[in-house]
């Protein structure tokens, strides 16, 4: 099975290699890995320039930077959350 994803553009392609479709949970699971991977990128950046930030002497916006990577964090055990519900 693969997903293929069209670069700008919000739709997804699914196929099996027989040719056959996936149900709408099995898609919906696939992008919530999907975006759980992308927003594990994010919440990096996130905690990369709260670093940034902190050693340049702005700790108000290193602050905030880190309050963006904490949410991000609480997505991830959402985003388990719904998986797990999936099965």
């Amino acid at each position: 099975m693969k997903a293929l994803h069209h670069e700008g553009e919000l739709s997804w392609l699914f196929i099996f290699e027989g040719g056959e479709s996936l149900d709408e949970l099995e898609k919906l699971k696939m992008l919530l890995h999907h975006w759980m991977e992308h927003n594990n990128e994010h919440a990096k950046n996130y905690k990369d320039w709260a670093e940034k930030v902190s050693s340049s002497g702005n700790p108000e916006l290193s602050k905030i930077l880190y309050g963006l990577y904490d949410e991000a964090s609480k997505l991830n055990k959402l985003f388990e959350e719904a998986i797990k519900k999936i099965g």
